[in-house]
């Protein structure tokens, strides 16, 4: 149960039981609050949830940029390959760290991830982009809060740009007839067939065989195949 005590105008003082120590005596997470008394009920709400979860108290003095870079992606260069660790490196050197790398790991909100995915489309990057930079933060949130750092992970509920898709065209009767004929005296003519019945992809067809034409390359990748 949460105390929540008045200091003075506009300044409250949270206090949150959180069982007891080696010693046996009583341990309390607190928390100073500027505002009204309904943001101090939201902090104490806030610490309630993290002395359910066990969350590690004192995790609210450690900074996304320190988070990630001390933490998470020292953790990452262990787990995962060489070139995926620079890749997610990149992104948070180029885009998470400036933008939101300066707030509180513990206080980072759904807003905070939005204003950053915003940002990342305002300086004219693709969508993919963005979904990739979300992807990166989705990430190390998800991992704080596997360690007890965070209560819940803040890039859960973040509206993402579409990706548009790409336009794929169907090749007609006689742009069929054309590849057909351009190699069928050829060793891939049987997997051409196979492909045209099977709806396989070009990438497929290249995996089976490999010796497919420059020329009817371009032509099965003109269609979007």
């Amino acid at each position: 149960m949460a105390s929540i005590q008045r200091m003075r105008r506009g300044t409250w003082r949270v206090r949150v039981y959180d069982g007891r120590d080696d010693s046996g005596r009583k341990r309390y997470r607190s928390r100073t609050v500027r505002g009204t008394r309904r943001d101090a009920q939201r902090v104490a709400a806030d610490l309630e949830r993290e002395v359910e979860l066990g969350v590690v108290a004192g995790a609210g003095r450690t900074f996304l940029s320190g988070y990630l870079h001390e933490r998470w992606l020292p953790h990452l260069r262990l787990h995962k390959r060489p070139s995926t660790h620079a890749r997610y490196a990149s992104i948070v050197a180029r885009h998470i760290v400036p933008d939101i790398g300066h707030l509180p790991l513990r206080r980072i909100t759904p807003a905070d991830v939005q204003h950053l995915c915003d940002e990342v489309i305002e300086q004219g990057d693709a969508p993919a982009t963005v979904h990739l930079v979300h992807a990166v933060i989705h990430k190390a949130l998800a991992q704080a809060v596997t360690w007890q750092m965070v209560p819940r992970n803040a890039a859960d509920a973040v509206e993402l740009p579409r990706i548009p898709q790409r336009a794929v065209s169907v090749l007609d009767q006689p742009a069929l007839q054309r590849l057909f004929a351009a190699n069928e005296s050829q060793p891939v003519y049987p997997l051409l067939v196979l492909a045209v019945l099977g709806g396989l992809r070009a990438a497929s067809c290249w995996a089976c065989n490999g010796r497919m034409s420059t020329s009817t390359a371009a032509l099965w990748s003109s269609a979007g195949a």
